[in-house]
């Protein structure tokens, strides 16, 4: 399930290196503890199924045993965007020949003789590294929405594997061979939060699409009934201004009247160009990217916005490099920040501070739009994209807006994250693509 969710991405490779090899250890318990039971009990000449049997357990034993903490350590390095990809992948050859090592001098058959004091020399730095990196990148992210995903990852990658380290490699130094047990409740546990996060919180890319697949029917309302609307408005316009036309003759020079129908033939034909405009909007959004200051386009959308802002008395602070450049749509992303921005101007009641901010958030840079209003109550808040959701009870109000931000940022390849606390303010997190900037 891991592999197939984003097979591209090497966190979720390693991911599911390491739920792989974890499965052999179990595989390996199953093996002797009930296959060769069984084989033994009810076949009377099975020695040599049974020496296949027990090789083949001892081999997944001793993957399980020194794949764990190879996987974890690696997993950790991508998942935290440790080094460059070249340089990883280096890592992942060298910091395997320990466990090549331990291939060559350990005895798979007729037992699986390990040396616990030697596997547990480098299987131990490799765990408590791996914990030190996800944990530290954890305090290192900026983005609540994000760092909620690193809590998680944390919660099920990291428990698991001290309760390993302590159960399987130095309780075996000590000669606590049945430690191994305790383990069972962990892993249980982990598979459930697994479960859990899965469904609820986008783990690892899992989820249920159940609000994108409801996102998806209202765009596809919004657009039959944009398409339904531009229809009866050109018909109705063309129906007016032809009739204008055959009025206009009969009329001849009787001044007042002509002037009329001119101002009504100004009227149509600015409904046919409207109907024109609702045509090209309601097909899919096409970038036209072009590479440009992130901070020119910021302040050039400011510039226009300055007088709403200044009625609101709304001060806007931007934390943008100067030099940082974007390859974007400008007009969608300046759409995006307006449609974010008038939002934002809303929920401020006389004064206040919106905060403009560019942070490197993992692979992703993230533009950040955070204000001190009033903020989005906790039952709005999975609702704020769904399209002709709206909590301003206004008539001029369609609850697109969000809608249509969500979209273009899937367009660019990025994402939308919103993160409100009512009476204490709303964060809109705009997630780009690392590779769309340049500094």
């Amino acid at each position: 399930m891991l592999i197939a969710t984003d097979p591209r991405k090497e966190s979720t490779r390693w991911a599911s290196f390491m739920t792989f090899v974890g499965g052999l250890g179990f595989l390996s318990v199953i093996i002797d503890d009930t296959t060769r039971s069984y084989l033994q009990q009810h076949i009377i000449d099975a020695s040599a199924l049974d020496s296949i049997l027990s090789m083949l357990a001892n081999i997944c034993s001793f993957i399980e045993k020194t794949g764990l903490p190879y996987g974890f350590l690696l997993f950790a390095f991508a998942y935290c965007n440790c080094f460059s990809p070249r340089l990883r992948a280096s890592l992942a050859v060298l910091t395997l020949l320990p466990a090549l090592l331990m291939f060559m001098l350990t005895s798979v058959y007729p037992e699986l003789s390990l040396n616990y004091i030697w596997l547990t020399a480098w299987a131990a730095p490799y765990i408590l590294t791996a914990t030190v990196l996800l944990i530290s990148h954890y305090y290192r992210e900026s983005s609540p929405i994000a760092r909620r995903g690193h809590l998680f990852v944390n919660i099920i990658g990291i428990i698991p594997l001290l309760c390993y380290l302590v159960t399987i490699y130095i309780a075996r130094i000590f000669d606590i061979t049945e430690a191994w047990k305790w383990n069972i409740p962990a892993v249980c546990a982990m598979f459930v939060a697994f479960g859990y996060f899965s469904i609820k919180h986008d783990i690892f890319g899992i989820k249920l699409h159940v609000d994108r697949s409801r996102f998806d029917t209202a765009m596809r309302a919004v657009t039959s009934g944009t398409v339904l609307l531009n229809h009866a408005i050109k018909n109705e316009a063309g129906k007016i201004h032809m009739l204008l036309d055959r009025i206009q003759a009969t009329a001849g020079k009787q001044t007042d009247i002509a002037w009329e129908i001119q101002l009504i033939q100004a009227s149509t034909n600015n409904l046919l160009q409207l109907a024109q405009r609702f045509h090209n909007q309601s097909q899919a959004i096409v970038l036209k990217e072009s590479t440009s200051a992130l901070l020119d386009i910021t302040r050039e959308l400011l510039s226009g916005m300055q007088t709403l802002l200044d009625n609101k008395g709304v001060t806007v602070l931007t934390d943008i490099p100067a030099g940082t450049r974007i390859t974007c749509d400008p007009f969608h992303l300046k759409e995006t920040l307006a449609n974010i921005l008038m939002n934002v101007a809303d929920s401020i009641a006389n004064e206040g501070i919106i905060r403009l901010r560019l942070n490197e958030s993992q692979k992703y840079m993230t533009l950040s739009v955070q204000d001190d209003g009033h903020g989005i109550a906790k039952q709005h808040l999975p609702h704020v994209i769904t399209p002709f959701f709206s909590t301003k009870n206004r008539p001029d109000n369609y609850g697109l807006g969000l809608s249509y931000c969500y979209n273009v940022m899937q367009k660019h390849g990025g994402s939308l994250d919103i993160h409100s606390v009512a009476e204490a303010g709303t964060t809109v997190f705009l997630h780009f693509p690392s590779k769309r900037f340049q500094h």
